[in-house]
């Protein structure tokens, strides 16, 4: 189905108004969106010139654009007066910083004010087929063009492709994933530090969901590396705890401080990176709006930041097709092949930790498992299918108020925030992975070894938005830190899609779980709603 962009001139009437949300919802339907995130994004964007007409007259003047720009599906409404956020939420400063964030990765449209115009734009991610079935074809294309070659090249000729072609181009993707690595992470945590300290000082609430978020993080991390690490062949090294592993921490730590602004940046050191990003970020929130400038500008280039991100999980498939071919030529197969290991691993310990946050819950609140998993089971198979919490993010929400009973208060900001700082399946993911490719390399690992990953793995998975891509480049910081050669991004980039269906659903479960006994604490779970089996129609 094809879409004509749509550009137009309007009065805000109430005719004007419908014949702009029709527009919009059929772009969106041309997009293959949810129909959840269909109806919301139509709903939003509707309200938005309805409040406009309110505010400046049904006379009022407004231009509309809807279509793609540099290949990006836009949404842009535009209306030159005096400055008006259609958008705001004067009554609740947590539902306006998550719109922020939701706006950044894709899922709400944002405001601002340039030059005498009103602003509302929404930018969507491109819609993409399947990454399964992307992966699939680059491994097919990569295995019979490398079979194919093996048969009619002879090994001279393999030999020269592989050294003046293959090698220097696998090796130009590595150092262009290691070069952009630092500056999106730094972005990232900076704009998690700000969105995050907003929520802080907004009241307990956000506090306390705050911290409930980072230590189950921290946690979960802990447990995984400690059930998972036993199943893989690992050099130990400096396995007692004595004060050699006190030296090691101690050092980690101070080395987290950089001699300078600049170096961090150049050498790529994503520990020094996350600190700076920390000691700014809480600078600017001290400043409030003094350093409103700055935060803009911040915000601004996470979003450039995201947007390269995105361009390389874009390349993915075709890299995969690559590195099959350059790896069965050099014989340089045998870590692919064993993905099926850390993918196992990984399978049993995320669906413990959803069965195990699903009890709790169950006994917490007393609702019956069964209850409780029919609720929950179109947002995770939605999840599950797509691989992205973003475009499941609409059932997710209709899940979390309609059939969780869960407060749209608490829903409105409790969900972008888990979104950007709780993930537990892609922290199990991450680490699983980290200690397969430490395996694959030889690395020697030692205690302080295992912390700094845990550290490493938290700070990173907890600062980066659910974006394609920035998980490919938390690996290549993670993998330089830890001494695992760049080579072993290969199995990442291969891992990290199958990963991605499982992971996506688990973390959106687990997060509508915690924000049920989150609700119940803070007394604003429905529980008849919660507990009642029959589906409603509006439910349906």
């Amino acid at each position: 189905m094809k879409y004509e962009p749509y550009r137009a001139s309007l009065l805000l009437t109430g005719e004007a108004i419908d014949r702009v949300s029709e527009q919009i919802e059929g772009f969106l339907r041309a997009l293959k969106a949810e129909r959840a995130n269909v109806f919301r994004i139509r709903l939003s964007l509707e309200e938005a010139l309805l409040r406009w007409q309110d505010h400046f007259g049904d006379e009022a003047a407004f231009s509309c654009f809807i279509g793609m720009r540099r290949g990006r599906p836009i949404i842009t409404l535009e209306l030159a007066g005096e400055a008006y956020d259609p958008l705001s939420r004067s009554e609740n400063d947590l539902g306006a910083w998550s719109d922020t964030l939701l706006s950044g990765i894709g899922i709400t449209p944002n405001y601002n004010y340039n030059r005498g115009v009103n602003i509302v734009q929404l930018k969507l991610h491109k819609h993409r087929s399947n990454p399964a079935l992307s992966l699939l074809a680059a491994t097919v294309i990569g295995v019979t063009v490398g079979a194919a070659g093996m048969a009619a090249f002879p090994p001279a000729l393999r030999l020269t492709m592989v050294t003046t072609v293959l090698g220097p181009i696998q090796t130009a993707f590595f150092r262009i994933l290691n070069a952009i690595a630092g500056p999106v992470i730094f972005f990232s945590v900076l704009n998690v530090v700000c969105g995050v300290g907003n929520v802080a000082t907004m009241g307990k609430s956000g506090k306390l969901l705050i911290r409930r978020f980072l230590l189950l993080s921290s946690v979960i991390t802990l447990l995984s590396t400690a059930v998972a690490a036993p199943f893989f062949q690992l050099t130990q090294t400096e396995m007692t705890v004595n004060r050699s592993l006190f030296s090691h921490l101690l050092d980690f730590l101070l080395r987290m401080v950089p001699s300078d602004v600049l170096t961090p940046f150049s050498q790529g050191d994503s520990p020094q990176l996350i600190m700076l990003a920390i000691v700014l970020g809480n600078a600017m929130l001290v400043l409030g709006s003094q350093a409103e400038g700055l935060v803009s500008l911040a915000d601004q280039a996470n979003a450039i930041g995201l947007l390269i991100a995105d361009w390389v999980s874009g390349l993915t498939p075709a890299f995969v097709t690559l590195l099959l071919i350059l790896g069965i030529w050099d014989n340089a197969l045998m870590p692919l092949l064993g993905i099926w290991k850390p993918l196992l691993i990984f399978t049993v310990l995320s669906m413990a930790a959803l069965g195990v946050s699903l009890l709790r819950v169950c006994f917490s609140v007393k609702v019956a498992p069964m209850t409780l998993i029919r609720k929950m089971k179109r947002s995770f198979l939605l999840a599950f299918r797509t691989a992205s919490v973003n475009e499941a993010y609409g059932e997710n929400q209709i899940c979390c108020v309609r059939k969780l009973g869960i407060s749209e208060e608490l829903a409105n900001y409790g969900l972008p925030l888990g979104l950007v700082i709780y993930m537990p399946a892609g922290i199990m993911c991450t680490m699983i992975l980290t200690l397969y490719a430490a395996q694959c390399s030889d690395v020697p690992v030692s205690i302080g070894w295992y912390m700094v990953g845990v550290f490493l793995t938290v700070a990173l998975q907890t600062a980066s938005p659910p974006v394609s891509g920035v998980n490919l480049l938390a690996y290549a910081a993670i993998f330089a830190h830890q001494g695992i050669p760049s080579s072993s991004l290969t199995i990442a980039m291969v891992a990290d899609i199958l990963f991605c269906f499982l992971s996506s659903a688990v973390n959106q479960a687990m997060l509508q779980l915690e924000l049920v006994l989150e609700a119940d604490r803070m007394e604003l779970l429905n529980h008849t709603l919660l507990q009642k089996k029959k589906k409603s129609k509006q439910q349906q």
